[in-house]
């Protein structure tokens, strides 16, 4: 699946059931007329989309997205790993792998969603646990990400502002 699709697919669910086309102009270049052509498909009931967001936030609070769990913002998301086509002999590689996070928050009234992406993460074990797994490699990225940009666009948190700033300022020196 192209990476693009993946992020259409988890801000169709952000965005209440509604897919829409990706562009690269951010919505403040565009005009109301301008967002509203970009909208192609209602592809699921907002009712689905919000049970979906539902079962995902347990990906990132209790499944394979943990290292994603943030404490200003409730996240939903969807950890992928595969391993990668060994082109010249067929088959896969048995150690180079493509780890990926998709996530968006808050739960209850998404604002953004973000992806992040690793191409030939290799299989490697530490403090018994492998970290090739996208929850893994990509997953705290993007709470990092997720963390700061959501701050940035003015987006309440789960905490009274000062313990925010404070939270931040300590994880993000």
């Amino acid at each position: 699946m192209p990476v693009w699709l993946g992020v259409c697919s988890v801000a169709a669910l952000a965005n209440d059931g509604v897919r829409i086309n990706p562009t690269i102009e951010t919505a403040a270049e565009q005009t109301d007329e301008e967002r509203r052509t970009n909208i192609t498909a209602r592809v699921l009931s907002p009712r689905v989309a919000q049970n979906v967001r539902e079962v995902l936030g347990r990906v990132v609070t209790e499944g394979t997205g943990r290292r994603a769990q943030s404490d200003l913002y409730a996240l939903f998301g969807k950890t992928g790993t595969a391993a990668l086509p060994d082109l010249e002999n067929g088959g896969d590689h048995q150690n180079l792998y493509s780890s990926s996070f998709i996530a968006g928050a808050p739960i209850d009234q998404p604002r953004l969603v973000v992806g992040c992406f690793v191409h030939r993460t290799t299989k490697r074990i530490v403090d018994g646990q492998y970290t090739h797994y996208g929850g893994v490699v990509s997953g705290p990225t993007v709470k990092r990400v997720m963390e700061r940009s959501l701050t940035y666009l003015g987006v309440p948190t789960k905490q009274p502002e000062n313990e925010v700033n404070d939270a931040i300022a300590q994880r993000h020196p």
